[in-house]
């Protein structure tokens, strides 16, 4: 019987010492690959040949490359994309480069910085009547203003958002700003749903999440 055990244990440490491996096997490969993408895209926009727009979408894949592993990096290049599309006067990637650059201050817990950048894409998306833009920047505020304990400024833009999302016939931005709402709902009153306006439609669909988490 020890025998066994001891067998089993040494099967058993084998089999976790290969998913290790290969996990850190993935992770590596993954990281070279991405590596190879980055010095190739910095070798393009070192090009003196392509154009502003040609560079503006290069620092944008740069961005994406850099955005979950190292976003302090992914923030140079969202300055460097803003840079350019300004210097091709694009509204609309200007606002789209002010939008990156707010979703990485949130992700740097800097809920200041970021509530500035998407007010100013804000702004920009208004001014080129970019609703889905629009729609973005309220609910990515609102979940500011929600993470900040800011209840009544956070509904506000929730709301802001999700008429929006009913005018664009989004159904799946309804769905998560009415998830969104819900969180905040669960620790109110039904008499306090009504005084933030909500419709009945809403109430209804918000009642039932509010009763989930008041279980959790």
């Amino acid at each position: 019987m020890i025998i066994i055990a001891l067998s089993n244990t040494k099967v058993q440490f084998k089999v976790f010492g290969l998913i290790f491996f290969l996990i850190i096997f993935s992770y590596f490969t993954t990281f070279c690959q991405n590596q190879i993408k980055i010095d190739s895209l910095t070798t393009v926009l070192d090009d003196t040949e392509i154009n502003e727009t040609e560079k503006l979408n290069i620092c944008r894949q740069l961005l994406t490359e850099y955005r979950l592993n190292y976003p302090e990096k992914a923030l140079e290049w969202g300055q460097k994309m803003l840079y350019y599309a300004i210097k091709i006067n694009s509204k609309v990637e200007e606002a789209n480069a002010l939008y990156a650059i707010g979703i990485l201050y949130d992700n740097l817990g800097k809920p200041d910085l970021s509530v500035e950048y998407y007010q100013k894409a804000l702004i920009l998306y208004k001014a080129t009547n970019n609703s889905e833009g629009i729609g973005k920047c309220y609910n990515n505020i609102g979940i500011i203003y929600d993470q900040l304990n800011k209840a009544n400024q956070a509904i506000s833009f929730y709301k802001k958002s999700l008429e929006i999302g009913y005018s664009l016939q989004d159904s799946l931005s309804v769905s998560i700003i009415l998830n969104n709402l819900s969180l905040i709902y669960a620790d109110l009153s039904e008499e306090s749903f009504k005084n933030y306006g909500l419709l009945n439609n809403e109430i209804n669909y918000l009642l039932p999440q509010k009763e989930v988490y008041e279980t959790l």
